[in-house]
């Protein structure tokens, strides 16, 4: 089963993904975020982001996971960091 990903990093923008799995999708919000590096005006604003970039891979690869294997979409956010997941067939 595939995982559609839409994504969205305030200050940077939005985009969404069909990927193959929970951990595509982390990798699909890693580089976003290393690719937003560069939108920020300082270094402590990045720092921030990436902090909460870091924090919403847990929740992806842990909450996020089971509520796929349940058949169930799943979404949150953290300071500036939205992701929703959902499961494709």
């Amino acid at each position: 089963m595939s995982v559609w990903i839409d994504w969205s990093l305030d200050g940077d923008g939005s985009a969404g993904e069909e990927v193959e799995d929970v951990t595509a999708a982390v990798r699909a919000v890693e580089i976003s975020v290393e690719r937003a590096r560069r939108a920020f005006e300082t270094g402590s604003q990045w720092r921030t982001l990436r902090r909460a970039a870091d924090r919403m891979q847990v929740r992806m690869l842990d909450e996020g996971r089971k509520a796929l294997a349940r058949g169930e979409g799943w979404g949150t956010a953290i300071e500036g960091v939205q992701v929703r997941l959902k499961p494709r067939e």
